[in-house]
């Protein structure tokens, strides 16, 4: 499924996702994709917890990712370089990847809600 992140909080849309809700899908991420991607994944897990580890291996570029809790509120934003892994610091339940770049600072911070309209 294709979703359009939308910030409800600055009423501004983010981006495009495909939404990796298999263990599959969550798996494979964004490995061997090409740079410039202009669409993002939106890594759903079926509940929240903390011990969630993103990792990089196999990207040719460096990944966003947006950490965001049961509430849809975006708890962090962490850069992660291709071979690479991070952990968040606090419960999530859904992770944004999206190429560098393509968010504009500003765009989503920490606080600000989310929703996911399906395409």
């Amino acid at each position: 499924m294709i979703v359009d992140v939308i910030n409800v909080t600055k009423k501004r849309a983010l981006c495009r996702a495909e939404v990796a809700d298999s263990f599959f899908r969550r798996a494979i991420g964004l490995m061997f994709s090409s740079p410039n991607r202009e669409e993002g994944l939106l890594i759903e897990y079926s509940n929240a917890f903390a011990s969630r580890t993103i990792h990089s291996f196999f990207m040719r570029f460096s990944l966003e990712l947006v950490f965001i809790d049961e509430e849809r509120r975006v708890t962090e934003i962490k850069t992660l370089e291709p071979w690479r892994t991070k952990a968040p610091e606090k419960p999530c339940r859904w992770v944004l990847e999206i190429e560098k770049g393509r968010l504009a600072i500003g765009d989503v911070e920490p606080g600000d809600v989310l929703e996911f309209r399906p395409v």
